[in-house]
């Protein structure tokens, strides 16, 4: 993905920001920069907004789905902190998030805002002015020279100030310098997390969650038929007995790490469990087994009704085509998902995500 060129700009110095980056400072500190700038139509910006907002636009893959930014990347690690001074819930509004950030004057949790402040506003000019000091960088882009894209106003409060030169370009190409900054940040992050999913569904808080309608009612139609085979159905969970009007649908590997709603992984369960268990991890060895059987019990009684159902291929993550799998032994479908989960849990695990303790029940 490429910036889009301007004949009298030199763009490859904002291209070159990106280079070789070693933390995610740098993107988040452009697209915060890019959303003041277009909320607030105002080319000043005091240099506090924008590192409040690079906080409030990395809170989320940081804090719900536990993304790793790097070992030497220090906003994960003032995020978690700032976390447990403000007590601010991990599904907090961005703006909210933003006006409580802005208005606090606690020591402690300034400081780790303004730790982002030594740096980041003078290495993002560097490509401008390569091997420069901070202070060369500040006395050099007073004039914007070299067309550089701002200039930084030391004076209290710090501030930046975006080239006029600069702002057509900015303003019309926003969406997609934004595109840039998150394709860019998507390859950095998928280099440190190798074995997780879906990095770029991770970045930005969706609007709203899909209401699991489809999954909803495949698991209801089970459910209604075993009521009319006077064969109960329990939650996996807690034994509790299970009808089509007192269910809650529940992923058995916490959505803040799969980020989909595929049937392989979701369950009925009592509605009680859904809201206690919320992101935590299954204990495999106590629930794998009564995982699999509904599972399995449900793919076939759905496979049975009608074979062309298009949910059905959720389960093709499991391998083999549908017919296959629906006529395998209990034995040998445990063992498709025991080799699917496992190594899920283990990535899980070692992100921070913490394990539902409940005592086994049997099922």
């Amino acid at each position: 993905m490429q910036l889009p060129r301007h004949h009298k700009l030199p763009v490859n110095h904002l291209a070159a920001v990106f280079n070789k980056t070693t933390a995610t400072y740098k993107f988040y500190w452009f697209i915060s920069l890019l959303e003041l700038l277009v909320e607030r139509g105002n080319t000043r910006i005091p240099i506090r907004d924008i590192l409040i907002r690079m906080i409030c636009n990395s809170w989320y893959p940081v804090n719900y789905f536990k993304v790793s930014f790097g070992f030497f990347d220090m906003l994960a690690k003032n995020i978690q902190e700032i976390m447990q001074i403000t007590d601010a819930g991990r599904d907090i509004p961005k703006l909210d998030l933003f006006e409580l950030l802005l208005t606090s004057d606690n020591r402690t949790l300034n400081s780790l805002i303004n730790h982002f402040d030594r740096q980041v506003p003078y290495r993002f000019l560097s490509p401008w002015f390569p091997s420069k000091s901070n202070k060369d960088i500040v006395e050099l882009s007073s004039h914007f020279s070299n067309d550089c894209l701002y200039r930084i106003i030391e004076t209290k409060p710090k501030t930046i100030e975006v080239n006029k030169k600069w702002l057509n370009y900015l303003l019309r190409n926003y969406r997609i310098l934004i595109d840039f900054c998150y394709w860019n940040l998507t390859l950095y992050l998928q280099d440190k997390n190798p074995n997780v999913p879906d990095i770029p569904n991770k970045l930005i808080k969706p609007m709203e969650r899909s209401p699991l309608t489809r999954q909803r009612k495949f698991w209801r139609g089970f459910l209604d038929e075993r009521r009319v085979e006077s064969e109960r159905v329990f939650c996996i969970y807690t034994a509790t007995p299970l009808g089509t009007g007192n269910f809650a649908v529940e992923h058995f590997i916490p959505y803040s790490f799969v980020s989909h709603d595929l049937l392989w992984n979701l369950v009925p369960v009592d509605p009680a469990i859904n809201a206690s268990k919320s992101n935590k991890l299954p204990v495999l060895e106590q629930h794998l087994d009564s995982f699999s059987r509904l599972q399995q019990m449900g793919l076939q009684a759905a496979y049975q009704k009608n074979p062309n159902n298009k949910l059905l291929e959720d389960y093709l993550h499991l391998g083999d085509g549908i017919s296959d799998l629906v006529h395998l032994s209990p034995a040998d479908f445990r063992h498709r998902y025991h080799k699917l989960l496992s190594p899920l849990v283990q990535i899980a695990e070692n992100m921070g995500f913490e394990y539902w303790m409940e005592k086994p029940v049997g099922y």
